[in-house]
């Protein structure tokens, strides 16, 4: 029960639109607050705070339209598989 950091790419973490159900077996559901929607066309990014001013992005393709709004909480959730606890040695930037 230590502490560790972990990698988690942006694209690994998916955000929880309407219409969308989560997968029943999803474990790895967190809640945070909607800082910044980008639209890039064929994607939206978009930037949720999450506890101690963590950050996170995640990038949705086939954009639908969602009543997501800056400042507006959301949930948020990655697979298992996509997390990567790194070892004691890495340098940890806190992004």
């Amino acid at each position: 029960n230590q502490p560790v950091s972990v990698s988690i790419r942006h694209e690994a973490v998916k955000v929880r639109l309407p219409k969308r159900t989560l997968p029943p077996h999803m474990k790895n559901i967190f809640r945070g607050c909607v800082k910044k929607l980008t639209y890039l066309g064929e994607c939206e990014q978009i930037d949720i705070e999450y506890k101690n001013d963590l950050h996170v992005s995640s990038d949705i393709y086939n954009v639908e339209a969602h009543d997501l709004t800056i400042g507006k909480e959301t949930e948020f959730f990655v697979e298992p598989d996509q997390i990567v606890i790194l070892p004691e040695t890495v340098q940890r930037p806190r992004t």
